[in-house]
């Protein structure tokens, strides 16, 4: 868990658990992992936050997207990564990308085993 001052006019809690890892899996683009995982990562925790206060959200993904534009804007290079190290260390986010990891060596043994037949035209 962190606060960081300042986010979308506000002092938020970007805090990584259960709720947050949904939420980041959810929003990360597969096909652009770098260009969304922070913004991913900077929502999923404030939605994290509040579901571990039991408070509704008062912001939206853009919203979040433009708060992290402002951060680099005011050179705040360590505000963000502090929010990512947070879920690099967190026990949810090393379980779950696990969990992926294992899952996509599945997928790959598969594939070596059993190669798919095209049928011809």
């Amino acid at each position: 868990m962190i606060e960081l001052k300042n986010v979308g006019g506000k002092d938020r809690t970007f805090r990584c658990n259960q709720g947050a890892m949904d939420v980041y899996f959810q929003r990360i683009n597969y096909n652009e992992v770098g260009a969304s995982a922070i913004y991913a990562t900077f929502y999923s925790g404030l939605i994290g936050d509040a579901i571990y206060r039991g408070e509704q959200v008062d912001f939206t993904y853009g919203d979040v997207v433009d708060w992290v534009e402002e951060i680099y804007a005011d050179g705040r290079q360590e505000d963000i990564k502090k929010v990512c190290d947070v879920f690099a260390e967190a026990n949810a986010y090393k379980t779950r990308l696990a969990e992926l990891v294992n899952k996509i060596k599945d997928v790959e043994e598969v594939k070596k085993k059993k190669p798919l037949k095209v049928k011809s035209s």
